[in-house]
């Protein structure tokens, strides 16, 4: 249902060029050692070099380097998404969730690109979450994530951008743009957890491909939190309803 409401308003999903793509070309052989992988046997040479497949012995694998290509390289940004999903939000079962639109359109729009997403709903604290296991390319894991409920809590964890960013031992391969979707209560969250800004900032740094809040909140409300939102890094989007995300998205 979400799916089908979503796909009208896909979007370019963004991409970052690179200096310049590579082109792979041959490099001559090498000899194949049994615990290789199997796909990496190059059968014509192998099968030239007698009648009889004797492994670490007659098997080959070509060895390929790179060179640099015509035409920059394209790579999409992967997505972090993250939904407040405490006792405010609707369970998007029985009502029409924006939220839930919203959040289908972006990620889906990624995937098409060839990013790779990560989608968690988290209602806290306390409270309850759930999350992809890690960043994925599967439509169906994702959908499964945001068309969950939860209702418990009152906002979208800051704890999750924690685990996400900086208790991995490796920053991602690739830059992450981290979205929010919450309302006003975000900032007591921020306010009240422990390093709750610290981690806002250093996730998203660490995240490399920037990051924004979208905040069901008036036009003028939270300045001061607003603020300093956009001082530690961030992109704040203010709706004044939940209609207004599917604008958003788009």
């Amino acid at each position: 249902y979400y799916r089908e409401l979503a796909l009208p308003h896909l979007i370019r999903f963004p991409q970052r060029i690179a200096q310049e793509s590579v082109d792979p070309h041959p490099e001559g052989l090498d000899t194949w050692e049994p615990g290789s992988p199997v796909m990496d046997i190059e059968w014509t040479e192998t099968l030239s070099r007698g009648p009889y497949v004797i492994p670490g012995v007659t098997t080959v694998q070509r060895l390929e380097g790179s060179s640099p290509g015509a035409q920059p390289e394209r790579t999409p940004l992967d997505l972090f998404i993250g939904i407040d999903c405490s006792g405010s939000m609707g369970n998007p079962a029985q009502i029409l969730s924006y939220p839930v639109v919203a959040g289908t359109v972006i990620t889906l729009s990624a995937l098409r690109a060839g990013a790779r997403v990560m989608a968690g709903l988290s209602g806290e604290e306390p409270g309850r979450f759930c999350e992809t296991d890690g960043f994925i390319r599967s439509e169906k894991g994702v959908m499964t994530i945001l068309t969950n409920y939860l209702g418990t809590g009152y906002s979208f964890g800051i704890q999750r951008l924690k685990t996400a960013f900086l208790d991995v031992p490796e920053p991602p391969p690739r830059p992450v743009h981290i979205l929010v979707v919450s309302d006003s209560d975000m900032f007591h969250m921020l306010d009240s957890h422990k390093d709750g800004w610290t981690i806002a900032e250093e996730a998203v740094k660490k995240a490399g491909g920037g990051g924004t809040f979208v905040l069901q909140i008036g036009k003028t409300a939270c300045a001061k939190g607003v603020e300093r939102m956009v001082s530690i890094g961030w992109d704040v989007h203010r709706v004044c309803n939940q209609e207004e995300l599917v604008a958003f998205a788009r």
